[in-house]
């Protein structure tokens, strides 16, 4: 990840746009951009979560995220795999949203161990006006050796 490992740091207010680029060109020019909204992230410390079905397990066990597999409604293949910061808003993104499925396991990752491109998916805090990264879209595979498995939960 070249310059960012560098630098050191990751931005975690957005911009207003979302953008797909090199993460440490785009970090350079938010900072110069939003400089009071700044709250920076060692990326060594930047986990990502991701909550998939229990039925998956063994994919990702065998092969890692793997970007083009079909959506949970097998509706469509998306060309990226969703990630958040924060394991609670992947389960709201996720797991929440499907009730008919039962049984679901978290996985984490950290962006310093292979993963160079993303596109991060902003949102705004309705009280505050503060933005904040809703959702990492991540357009390449992460590799096995990268995915840690978390844990499990069941939805009544």
């Amino acid at each position: 990840m070249g310059g960012l490992q560098a630098e050191g740091l990751r931005s975690l207010k957005a911009p207003e746009v979302s953008a797909r680029c090199p993460i440490g060109e785009e970090h350079r020019r938010f900072v110069k951009a939003h400089p009071s909204q700044q709250s920076a992230v060692h990326l060594a410390d930047l986990c990502l979560y991701h909550w998939s079905p229990r039925a998956r397990r063994n994919g990702i066990l065998r092969s890692g995220f793997v970007p083009g597999s079909n959506s949970l409604a097998r509706e469509w293949k998306p060309p990226y795999i969703c990630f958040s910061d924060n394991a609670d808003l992947a389960w709201y993104l996720s797991g929440r949203i499907h009730p008919e499925i039962k049984d679901w396991d978290l996985w984490m990752v950290y962006p310093s161990q292979g993963i160079d491109r993303w596109e991060l998916i902003f949102d705004t805090y309705p009280e505050s006006g503060r933005h904040y990264i809703k959702e990492y879209r991540v357009y390449e595979r992460i590799y096995k050796r990268h995915v840690q498995y978390i844990g499990s939960r069941s939805q009544p």
